[in-house]
């Protein structure tokens, strides 16, 4: 099925900025985390909030096409340098690797 999915996001319209790709793992982590609540698990709510944050991040990545958020001006007050949204889906997907590793570290314990 990813491979489906990368294979097809190439058909898709450039604004997309190759995010498709991650649409399964997402998927994963909405349909893992959902089961593990339902079943009243602890790890469903930290898998949840995983999803979620993971969904900014790639929301965030695949705005980075040309949006340029953090605009450093010249002199002149033109747009010298931009560095767009892409430093925060690095550091989203470090909050998202973190959660899903709470979720699993915490069953150690128990």
């Amino acid at each position: 099925l990813a491979l489906v999915v990368a294979a097809g996001s190439q058909l898709l319209p450039p604004w997309f900025n190759g995010s498709l790709a991650y649409g399964p793992p997402l998927a994963a982590m909405i349909l893992v985390g959902g089961v593990l609540k339902a079943r009243r698990h602890h790890a469903g709510n930290w898998i949840l909030a995983a999803a979620g944050i993971f969904a900014l991040s790639l929301t965030l990545r695949t705005l980075d096409g040309g949006a340029g958020c953090f605009v450093i001006p010249d002199g002149a007050g033109e747009p010298q340098f931009t560095i767009g949204t892409h430093p925060l889906w690095h550091l989203l997907n470090a909050v998202t690797l973190y959660l899903l590793l709470r979720a699993g570290v915490e069953d150690l314990g128990r």
